[in-house]
């Protein structure tokens, strides 16, 4: 058995010439010289970059321990998607800063309305409601150019009748009555537009940003953008370390 076994493995045996084998041992001293220059260089700056990244990440997994093509591919995705956050938590604050801005216009204009309506409203109160009813429960009485109230000749102060005057007059103070009512009715549509708009501010303004979390997420956006373009310039770098470490 012994004698069988010695002739099997002979006649498997694959001799290795003294020239193969040098050549294996300088082709893995050479491998070994690159593996270390590599390491000393391209090795260094990406343990440095995992370091840096370590302070906005603590599970990335490190190039000694997962390979630094793998730790560099990993770190890639985890820091893109948190740059996507940033930039839409930004991007979001900038549409409630431009919409507070519209808003603030908007309350603005709705103030200046209410003010000028209710200027209106102070005009026409002085002149509608009780004076045209009191003016005719008056006309009835008038039945000459004498002023029932004054006693005066009417006559003297105007070519119109009396009773045309009396009744234009009260006709001008019915008319100031239903403006005074348009007017009441457009003040309350400029106060509920008032209302609503300082509502959604409030709203608004709740969803956005303190100063100082917006320039800390800003500074956070700027150096994580730093950091990708620095994960994506090693990248063939990173490939090369794989590929010598597996050797």
């Amino acid at each position: 058995d012994i004698i069988a076994t010695r002739d099997q493995w002979r006649a498997v045996q694959s001799p290795i010439s003294s020239a193969e084998r040098d050549s294996a041992e300088q082709a893995t001293t050479g491998a070994n010289a690159a593996l270390e220059t590599w390491r000393s260089s391209t090795g260094v700056q990406l343990e440095n970059l995992f370091e840096t990244l370590g302070a906005f990440f603590g599970d990335l997994p490190s190039p000694s321990s997962a390979g630094p093509e793998r730790a560099r591919a990993a770190a890639v995705q985890t820091l893109s998607a948190e740059l996507e956050r940033c930039i839409a938590v930004l991007s979001r604050d900038d549409d409630a800063t431009k919409r507070l801005a519209a808003l603030d216009q908007n309350i603005e204009r709705a103030r200046a309305r209410a003010a000028v309506l209710d200027e209106q409203i102070a005009g026409h109160a002085t002149e509608a409601g009780s004076l045209a009813q009191a003016l005719a429960e008056i006309l009835p009485h008038i039945h000459s150019e004498d002023c029932p109230v004054c006693g005066r000749d009417f006559s003297e102060e105007s070519a119109q009748p009396l009773q045309a005057h009396v009744s234009n007059r009260i006709a001008a103070l019915t008319e100031s009555a239903g403006r005074l009512q348009a007017l009441a009715g457009e003040r309350t549509g400029a106060s509920r537009t008032l209302a609503d708009a300082e509502r959604e501010r409030a709203t608004v303004a709740a969803r956005q940003l303190a100063s100082t979390a917006r320039d800390d997420l800003k500074s956070r956006r700027a150096r994580l953008e730093e950091l990708l373009r620095s994960l994506m310039d090693i990248a063939s770098a990173a490939v090369t370390g794989e590929q010598l470490i597996s050797a």
